[in-house]
């Protein structure tokens, strides 16, 4: 193992490339490190089956790093980057379960022990601290855990971002308080593993604090009010909760305890088959608010499915329209994706392979003097053969490349300017740069960066010292680990003599990951090109100079496999050359606001495109509006489509508010009756389409709005 000397001022080289493509990225969209570490944990207010278990960058999970579902004892298990904390939320999904907890049974149907449907308004979330020294990190999530979450907030000013250690312990201090706990031991509540109530082995093998504090989380629940329980609750952290919500409380918990001491049952799940008549009064007032909920989402299909399916298709062909815009979008940021994938290709190596290392290692080189200007012509410096030319100047604490270009692995150019600041240590193993501005020309984009920082991450320890002359680099090339950029940027590119623009906010993530370094070592093709683009973000406007329209929007991409991806690199291969069976998963949303087409209302608008395998992807557009008559009443409604090689194989998905389902099937499995789809709720068919003729399509509903199995199943045209 050779020890080389790397010049500080060649680790801005990402800056000046990262500028020149456009930058961008979330920042823990799609985070990942060198290392990464098992969260787990259980979920439970009443032990949650199946739910959705998302590991979040921020309260409201508007990034949603890693997600998955529960099991079927409540476990869930995620792998998470080191050295990060993360909001773990669990929430309502379909066929989603909840064990009941309540003595008196949650409602008619489900008995204490017995699993039910997970009521909707339940949301819980906790928090995972993810240290470099753990292996796995426990992260148990409960209507207590949810409390401690809500008073970490409160604590840290509001903010959304995870909340710091000493806010989720003054978190933690204040809910022990609330509830009246006193412990001889600090109690971490995310750490205490909830345990099922309902089945007396399990009491018998728990702690005393699991017992009662399981017993408290299952405290908070009155058959489908638990949310508003919680919140209820909560209010005690702005001195509101009142002596009648404790006593709620110690009711709960006293009548728990007393059910605890029997022998709990679980009875094996509730079919969920459409009930044969006759049926009973609850069952129809179920069937009855269910057939409500399906004849809405109908409605939703009819009334504003059908418009978007047009104008997606003239969108296609004219690329005009809301929908077309945010097309467009996503052309844009395809692009910059490809831009930022060439960017790390060359920000790496001239890292690794030491851009100005014989100036860094030349005696003669006055970099200590702070006061004295000094400069160094790169070109002639490096030799005519190198990929970056350029002249670095440093006045103080600032570093100016001036004439600055560098060449594509293409051998397409690129021109630089760029002002930056002598880094600053941030952490053992990180360090940052304050880019005050920088400009780029090149591959058919103009770019202005600028209120930028660059953070940087190596693969070993440094000091100030070390960063104010040059960086002792001990190994064979790989020595970043993790770079992020966030901004304010300009850009405006031409293609197809197609003019966008951008102006706002962008973040731009990259890392590597053991399979990269470990793939490619001793590689001459790619050995220390092993950062991957693992998020980006553009926050702002995009303007379409041909069209002469805008779109605010945000545009969040995240490579899904960070932790995982590879490309291996065979040596004289092409540089876009893998092996077969290694290939990005990535997902790309848009977040915008507008109206579709005229028929329609104003909408907030999320588009979903996600690459799920190699041939396989699905795509999605939730709209959230007003009421057509209501104006105050919301609606949602999700369209799905997944994608497997063939496009004759497309078949939609569509889900409301409510949680009814509208399936299309794919055209290759169209039953012989001209079935081609069915609206489900709660698990029940409540409805079955058919095509009756070319493009003609009917709906035939089982029950009626009363609740009652219809007898004739009149139908009525869909579309």
């Amino acid at each position: 193992m050779s020890a080389k000397v790397l010049g500080v001022p060649s680790v801005i080289a990402s800056a000046v490339l990262l500028a020149a493509c456009g930058g961008g990225g979330g920042s823990s969209g799609g985070d990942t490190t060198t290392q990464t570490a098992t969260v787990t944990g259980v979920a439970a207010k009443g032990l949650l089956l199946g739910a959705q278990v998302e590991a979040c960058a921020d309260m409201e999970c508007r990034e949603i790093v890693a997600e998955t579902k529960t099991d079927d004892d409540g476990r869930y298990q995620l792998r998470l980057p080191v050295d990060e904390h993360f909001v773990i939320r669990v929430r309502h999904t379909e066929h989603a379960q909840m064990i009941c907890d309540l003595p008196q049974g949650c409602g008619d149907e489900v008995k204490w022990g017995e699993p039910g449907l997970m009521p909707k308004d339940i949301t819980l979330r906790s928090i995972a601290r993810v240290d470099r020294t753990s292996q796995e990190v426990s992260a148990h999530v409960t209507p207590l855990t949810e409390l401690v979450m809500i008073a970490a907030q409160v604590s840290n000013a509001g903010a959304i971002t995870p909340p710091p250690e000493k806010a989720t312990e003054n978190g933690q201090e204040a809910v022990l308080k609330l509830l009246g706990i006193e412990a001889d031991t600090p109690l971490d509540l995310t750490k205490l593993e909830p345990v099922n109530i309902t089945k007396g082995d399990h009491l018998e093998a728990a702690t005393p604090e699991q017992r009662n504090l399981s017993v408290i989380s299952a405290a908070f629940g009155r058959k489908d009010e638990t949310a508003r329980f919680i919140s209820d609750f909560a209010k005690g952290f702005f001195s509101e909760t009142t002596q009648d919500d404790i006593n709620k409380l110690q009711e709960a918990v006293d009548s728990l305890n007393n059910k605890t001491e029997q022998q709990a049952k679980i009875n094996p799940t509730a079919t969920s088959d459409i009930p044969l008549t006759p049926v009973t009064d609850s069952q129809r007032s179920q069937l009855s608010q269910n057939a409500i909920a399906v004849r809405n989402l109908v409605e939703d299909i009819r009334t504003v499915g059908i418009d978007i399916y047009k104008q997606y298709d003239e969108a296609d062909l004219r690329n005009t329209g809301l929908l077309g815009q945010i097309q467009g979008i996503e052309d844009f940021a395809q692009d910059a994706i490809l831009w930022n994938f060439e960017a790390l290709a060359r920000v790496n190596d001239a890292i690794s392979n030491g851009l100005i290392e014989e100036y860094a290692n030349d005696p003669e080189c006055a970099l200590q003097c702070s006061d004295t200007p000094n400069s160094v012509d790169l070109q002639t410096d490096l030799g005519a053969d190198n990929d970056i030319s350029g002249t670095l100047t440093r006045v103080g604490d600032r570093w100016t490349l001036d004439n600055g270009r560098l060449s594509t692995l293409d051998g397409d150019p690129i021109d630089v300017t760029v002002e930056f600041t002598v880094p600053k240590v941030l952490g053992e193993n990180q360090f940052a740069f304050e880019i005050l501005s920088a400009k780029a020309q090149g591959l058919g984009a103009q770019v202005e960066l600028s209120d930028a920082r660059l953070s940087v991450v190596a693969d070993q320890p440094f000091t100030q010292d070390q960063l104010r002359d040059d960086i002792p680099v001990e190994g064979d090339g790989n020595f970043l680990r993790r770079l992020e950029l966030a901004g304010t940027l300009k850009l405006q590119y031409t293609d197809n003599e197609q003019i966008l623009a951008f102006e706002g906010s962008t973040k731009f993530l990259a890392a590597t990951n053991n399979n990269m370094i470990e793939d490619n070592r001793g590689n001459p093709e790619l050995d220390g090109d092993t950062l991957l683009p693992v998020s980006f973000r553009l926050d702002g406007r995009f303007d379409n100079g041909v069209l002469g329209d805008y779109l605010k929007a945000e545009v969040l991409v995240t490579l899904d496999n960070a932790n995982e991806y590879s490309l291996v690199q065979n040596q004289g291969a092409a540089s876009s050359e893998g092996t077969g069976d290694r290939f990005p998963l990535a997902t790309m949303q848009v977040k915008t606001a507008g109206r579709i087409t005229e028929n329609l209302p104003e909408m907030d608008i999320l588009f979903r495109l996600q690459r799920t395998g190699e041939e396989d992807a699905k795509a999605s557009i939730t709209l959230g509006w007003n009421g057509y008559n209501d104006q105050t009443a919301r609606r949602f409604l999700t369209l799905e489509m997944a994608y497997s090689g063939d496009t004759e194989d497309l078949g939609l998905m569509a889900t409301n508010a409510s949680g009814a389902t509208f399936e299309l099937l794919p055209r290759n499995q169209y039953a012989s009756n001209d079935v081609v789809g069915y609206v489900f709720m709660d698990g029940a068919r409540h409805a079955t389409i058919r095509e009756e003729r070319s493009n003609v399509f009917t709906i035939t509903y089982h029950f009626d709005e009363e609740g009652n199995r219809s007898t004739k199943e009149a139908f009525e045209t869909l579309f």
